[in-house]
């Protein structure tokens, strides 16, 4: 039921993938300028 609703809706897993690199770059960011100082 739920893949073939998804199949015409690729576009929702890669906004999926956008949220979550969205949410982790900063994270990192964060933890990298944590090191440097």
């Amino acid at each position: 039921m739920l893949q073939a609703w998804f199949e015409p809706h690729p576009f929702v897993y890669a906004a999926m993938v956008v949220a979550g690199v969205m949410l982790v770059l900063p994270e990192e960011r964060r933890r990298r300028a944590k090191e440097r100082a």
